[in-house]
Protein backbone atom coordinates (compact mmCIF):
# COMPACT_ATOMS: atom_id res chain seq x y z
CA UNK A 1 0.00 0.00 0.00
CA UNK A 2 1.51 3.72 -0.57
CA UNK A 3 0.80 6.30 1.24
CA UNK A 4 -0.98 9.38 0.15
CA UNK A 5 -0.18 11.48 2.93
CA UNK A 6 2.98 13.16 4.31
CA UNK A 7 4.50 10.98 7.36
CA UNK A 8 7.53 10.70 9.97
CA UNK A 9 9.89 8.37 11.03
CA UNK A 10 13.58 7.85 11.97
CA UNK A 11 16.51 6.37 9.80
CA UNK A 12 18.54 4.00 11.73
CA UNK A 13 21.79 2.69 10.44
CA UNK A 14 20.17 -0.93 9.91
CA UNK A 15 17.31 0.58 8.30
CA UNK A 16 19.22 1.69 5.26
CA UNK A 17 20.38 -1.47 4.62
CA UNK A 18 16.82 -3.42 4.25
CA UNK A 19 14.85 -3.63 0.56
CA UNK A 20 18.53 -3.94 -0.53
CA UNK A 21 19.82 -0.41 0.40
CA UNK A 22 19.17 1.15 -3.28
CA UNK A 23 17.60 4.51 -4.46
CA UNK A 24 16.48 5.26 -7.23
CA UNK A 25 16.26 8.47 -8.19
CA UNK A 26 17.81 12.04 -7.20
CA UNK A 27 15.31 14.22 -4.98
CA UNK A 28 12.35 12.52 -5.88
CA UNK A 29 12.88 9.09 -5.27
CA UNK A 30 10.80 6.00 -6.82
CA UNK A 31 8.66 4.61 -4.06
CA UNK A 32 10.78 1.11 -4.30
CA UNK A 33 13.42 3.29 -2.78
CA UNK A 34 14.62 2.69 0.87
CA UNK A 35 13.67 5.41 2.06
CA UNK A 36 16.59 6.22 4.98
CA UNK A 37 19.25 5.38 2.02
CA UNK A 38 17.28 8.47 -0.13
CA UNK A 39 17.30 10.48 3.42
CA UNK A 40 21.18 9.75 3.72
CA UNK A 41 21.41 10.47 -0.57
CA UNK A 42 19.71 13.84 0.21
CA UNK A 43 21.55 15.04 2.93
CA UNK A 44 18.61 15.11 4.99
CA UNK A 45 20.58 12.82 7.59
CA UNK A 46 24.08 11.80 8.09
CA UNK A 47 25.67 8.41 8.45
CA UNK A 48 24.12 7.98 11.95
CA UNK A 49 20.66 8.21 10.38
CA UNK A 50 17.76 10.55 11.88
CA UNK A 51 14.05 11.65 11.70
CA UNK A 52 12.72 12.03 8.66
CA UNK A 53 9.50 13.53 7.03
CA UNK A 54 8.43 11.84 3.87
CA UNK A 55 6.13 13.50 1.28
CA UNK A 56 4.57 10.90 -1.04
CA UNK A 57 4.41 12.12 -5.00
CA UNK A 58 2.91 10.94 -8.18
CA UNK A 59 5.01 8.39 -10.19
CA UNK A 60 7.21 10.12 -12.77
CA UNK A 61 8.50 9.22 -15.55
CA UNK A 62 12.19 8.21 -15.20
CA UNK A 63 14.33 8.81 -12.15
CA UNK A 64 17.84 9.64 -12.65
CA UNK A 65 20.54 8.44 -10.45
CA UNK A 66 23.55 10.92 -9.24
CA UNK A 67 26.25 10.26 -6.55
CA UNK A 68 25.23 12.64 -3.25
CA UNK A 69 26.87 12.64 0.09
CA UNK A 70 28.82 9.49 -0.44
CA UNK A 71 26.11 7.53 -1.85
CA UNK A 72 25.13 6.15 -5.51
CA UNK A 73 21.58 6.36 -6.51
CA UNK A 74 20.05 4.69 -9.58
CA UNK A 75 18.80 5.11 -12.67
CA UNK A 76 15.12 4.06 -13.38
CA UNK A 77 13.45 4.36 -16.47
CA UNK A 78 10.12 3.81 -15.51
CA UNK A 79 8.30 4.57 -12.28
CA UNK A 80 5.65 2.09 -11.24
CA UNK A 81 3.30 2.92 -8.54
CA UNK A 82 4.79 6.93 -6.66
CA UNK A 83 7.61 8.78 -5.79
CA UNK A 84 8.52 10.53 -2.36
CA UNK A 85 10.77 13.77 -1.24
CA UNK A 86 12.61 14.12 1.80
CA UNK A 87 13.09 16.53 4.41
CA UNK A 88 14.28 17.00 7.90
CA UNK A 89 11.66 17.04 10.46
CA UNK A 90 11.61 19.98 11.61
CA UNK A 91 13.04 21.83 14.86
CA UNK A 92 15.99 19.75 14.79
Amino acid sequence: MVRSTPFECFCSVEARKQRGGYAFGSGTYDAISNICMAALHAGVTGREGGDVRVIPGPVQQNYVGTLANGVFSSDLDKGRVGSFTVEPVSGQ
